[in-house]
């Protein structure tokens, strides 16, 4: 796969080639999103928190909404924000949109959904109060189109959500095969300041990825975060995934890996036959395979074995003071 730098908001691209765009779509025609947990959301393990679906956390870090309105969930994906944004906001109007419907029927049985939406976004004629796009804009090939697009569907006091990868935390990002553009907070900044006036991002960010906000005025915003000053993504960082793959190749003994997100996976799938098993605090995935590998809780891991611990310094941190009977090599992103 080949990377390059959008000249005008530094954000780094995949290149679409051909054989690419063929190889999405081939692997969108049988995707099933959350598959390990039967379609249940993500958790997320918070900083002195319980673990909670990321949706619900997204939506707390948000600012205080209107008592009602009407959302459009762009990629809504099997509709788990629509679900816990229809917990939280009982009084406003639900509405999806989503190239592939095949998930239509379930999210127009969620409360407060009114209507689902295949079609483009030039074509939907209704002005929108808040946007959220919840892992959907990394996998969009033009996004600055797309924000213009969206620009027009917002009321002009309307609220704009992205949250999207950090790769700035997680260099893994770019190896997720469908996820064609990869955002640090600055270059996500960038990017959503050619459409939008006003861009901030909460207090509350989730781990290893990005929570953004945007407005088509400059009123004011309490309690958020200006856009930050950091570096965009350098050749250095793939590098650095360059190296950990070759590191993980030779690792000659049995070795198991915890998370099973993509990092995971990806990591399993270069130990090859030295992969023992998974592990992960999400109790919901206990029990489940993955690469035909059991899936086990930390709890029930003896210190006889090596553990990969593939996340970033602070994270690794928690994790380690959280299960002290792991026998870990901390390989930080």
């Amino acid at each position: 796969i080949a990377l390059y730098k959008c000249v005008s908001c530094q954000h780094i691209q995949k290149q679409l080639t051909e054989e690419y765009i063929r190889e999405v779509k081939k692997l969108y025609s049988d995707y099933k999103i959350y598959d390990i947990t039967g379609g249940r959301e993500q958790v997320k393990f918070m900083k002195n928190n319980l673990p909670r679906a990321r949706s619900s956390i997204i939506i707390d870090s948000i600012n205080k909404l209107p008592s009602s309105g009407n959302l459009l969930d762009v990629g809504s994906g099997n509709g788990a924000f629509l679900k816990a944004f229809s917990v939280a906001h009982k009084n406003w109007d639900l509405y999806a949109q989503d190239l592939y419907d095949d998930e239509k029927e379930d999210i127009c049985k969620i409360s407060g959904v009114k209507d689902f939406f295949s079609i483009p976004l030039p074509e939907i004629k209704i002005k929108f109060d808040l946007i959220s796009l919840i892992h959907s804009f990394e996998h969009m090939d033009q996004p600055i189109l797309i924000l213009k697009n969206l620009k027009k569907l917002l009321k002009t006091d309307g609220l704009l959500l992205i949250q999207v990868p950090n790769i700035e935390k997680n260099m893994f990002d770019a190896i997720v095969y469908d996820h064609i553009s990869h955002f640090t907070p600055s270059t996500l900044a960038s990017t959503v300041e050619t459409t939008f006036e006003q861009v901030f991002f909460p207090e509350k960010q989730i781990s290893k990825e990005i929570t953004l906000l945007a407005k088509q005025t400059k009123a004011p915003s309490p309690s958020v975060k200006k856009s930050p000053k950091t570096k965009a993504f350098s050749p250095i960082n793939l590098g650095k995934l360059n190296s950990f793959i070759k590191y993980a190749e030779k690792i000659k003994k049995p070795t198991a890996v915890f998370g099973t997100a993509y990092t995971g996976a990806f990591i399993g799938y270069l130990l090859g036959n030295n992969l023992s098993f998974f592990i992960d605090e999400d109790e919901s995935r206990q029990g489940k395979s993955l690469l035909d590998k059991k899936i086990y809780h930390p709890k029930e891991v003896a210190k006889n074995i090596d553990v990969i611990l593939p996340f970033d310094k602070n994270q690794a941190k928690n994790i380690s003071s959280r299960w002290q009977n792991l026998n870990f090599i901390t390989l930080t992103t």
